[in-house]
């Protein structure tokens, strides 16, 4: 028993001492589930039957897919859409781009076309030797633009003649309004005057001066379709027309008005006569010629 018991003190004195424990090596250690903590495979099973059974956690499921992808969208929605227009752009220009090169040639098509048409026309035009040959056409058809552009043109006499025929007009008008108040007192009369000799004058010589240049315009004879010279005789004969047409239709309306003033007249003088009770009668104001200073606007 003493041997035993030495041996066992020798042991002892051969383990390694503990050092004595300090506050600064102290740590925690996890804590360990306790025994009714524990899920063992039957409770998972039953927690992820019950949460497909759920229709709340399903329906959040649910929604928040439907946010990520909305998420997801959104957040590649920019970039997307850039790509977009700058791939758009780039289309519209190229293809822009096409259209006017193409236009281009087509338009230095059409010049040379033209001109190559401009070209037949002189030479057909200076063929038509009938009354006139090439120089004189070419001298008649300036002339006859310049004198249609300077009677048409702002301060002509066409323009002139106009001017004073719608200030007669408008005096008429008055005229007529004022008799259609049918004032009963009223004595005094305005008496419609017809357009002085001079205006008539004018408008026969503008008249004259037309019809030749219609006469011209048919003496230069006919040019090739859609040349050069054809569109400038068209719009000669066109203008030259037209002037004609307005002219006759000064005229007319001056016929028309002084016919009913004519009948307002004689009406007038026979109820006088019934009533036998003077009226006095103001004549309208003396119509000035075209050509008076005081008619025509500086």
């Amino acid at each position: 028993m003493p041997a035993a018991s030495g041996s066992a003190q020798a042991t002892h004195s051969l383990k390694p001492q503990r050092p004595a424990f300090s506050t600064l090596q102290q740590h925690f250690t996890p804590r360990k589930p306790s025994a009714h903590n524990r899920k063992t495979s039957g409770s998972l099973h039953s927690l992820v039957y019950s949460t497909a059974n759920n229709p709340v956690s399903s329906e959040n499921a649910h929604l928040q897919t439907e946010l990520l992808h909305l998420h997801i969208l959104h957040r590649s929605v920019a970039p997307v859409l850039q790509q977009w227009y700058n791939s758009a752009e780039e289309q519209i220009r190229r293809r822009f781009e096409l259209i006017s090169n193409k236009s281009s040639k087509l338009r230095i098509i059409e010049q040379r076309d033209q001109e190559q048409k401009n070209l037949r026309a002189v030479r057909e035009w200076a063929l038509n030797k009938r009354e006139l040959g090439l120089a004189e056409k070419v001298q008649l058809l300036g002339l006859l633009i310049q004198e249609i552009n300077t009677t048409s043109s702002t301060g002509g006499k066409f323009i002139r003649v106009l001017r004073e025929f719608e200030r007669w007009v408008a005096n008429v008008e008055e005229t007529w309004h004022v008799r259609s108040l049918k004032i009963p007192d009223k004595a005094e009369l305005d008496i419609i005057a017809s357009l002085d000799s001079t205006w008539r004058s004018e408008i026969a010589g503008l008249m004259r001066r037309a019809e030749q240049n219609l006469k011209d315009i048919a003496v230069l004879g006919p040019a090739l379709e859609e040349s050069g010279i054809a569109t400038l005789l068209d719009r000669c004969k066109l203008a030259a027309e037209s002037m004609v047409a307005e002219l006759k239709r000064m005229e007319q309306v001056e016929n028309i008005v002084m016919q009913r003033e004519r009948v307002f007249l004689k009406e007038l003088i026979q109820v006088v006569m019934s009533n036998k009770k003077p009226v006095e009668v103001k004549a309208a104001p003396h119509q000035s010629g075209v050509w008076n200073s005081a008619a025509i606007p500086q």
